[in-house]
């Protein structure tokens, strides 16, 4: 069985109300400046990120996939605001079960060539001036804190075009 979506009804109908409200502004470069201010947010308005209830955010964009490696325990606990433009305005816990989060699932075929013209080159968002993706987790010490230590589960989703040229040690989707 595949997942089609990654997120729930109410975010939609809550983005959508949103956008013909004209509190987003499409054309901008940043998911921050379309964020709605904490204060005006119900507890409806949250989105779940583990809507099947297994323990493991579920992942369904590149931009996504790229947040992980701000949260390479897999409990969706991390503060940095790149995670948080990835992952915005979440239930409390990410909408976990009471046991925690402890890693992620695709729920959708993700690729890295995100233009479409069958090349993967500096026209796509992932090139990083020709090293392209840059791997989750570096193993850069010996400590869990460099290391990607959670569940990953592709869920028979498949991630195409993924491009890496680098020189360093431990090179893949995720480096340890």
């Amino acid at each position: 069985m595949r997942a089609t979506g990654v997120i729930s009804s109410t975010a939609l109908l809550v983005f959508l109300a949103t956008l013909l409200s004209g509190d987003i502004d499409p054309g901008a470069t940043s998911a921050a400046s379309n964020r709605m201010p904490a204060h005006q947010l119900s507890t409806t308005d949250l989105i779940d990120y583990d809507t099947d209830d297994d323990g493991l955010i579920e992942v369904g964009s590149l931009t996504m996939l790229n947040a992980i490696r701000w949260d390479l325990d897999g409990d969706g606990a991390s503060t940095d605001a790149s995670y948080s433009s990835a992952f915005p305005t979440p239930q409390s816990g990410m909408g976990c079960p009471s046991t925690g989060c402890s890693g992620y699932e695709l729920t959708a075929d993700l690729d890295f060539d995100t233009n479409g013209d069958g090349a993967i080159d500096s026209s796509d968002d992932w090139w990083d001036s020709g090293m392209g993706w840059l791997p989750i987790g570096d193993g850069s010490s010996d400590t869990d804190a460099t290391r990607f230590n959670a569940t990953f589960d592709g869920n028979g989703h498949t991630i195409t075009n993924l491009y890496i040229q680098r020189s360093s040690s431990f090179v893949g989707l995720f480096g340890s």
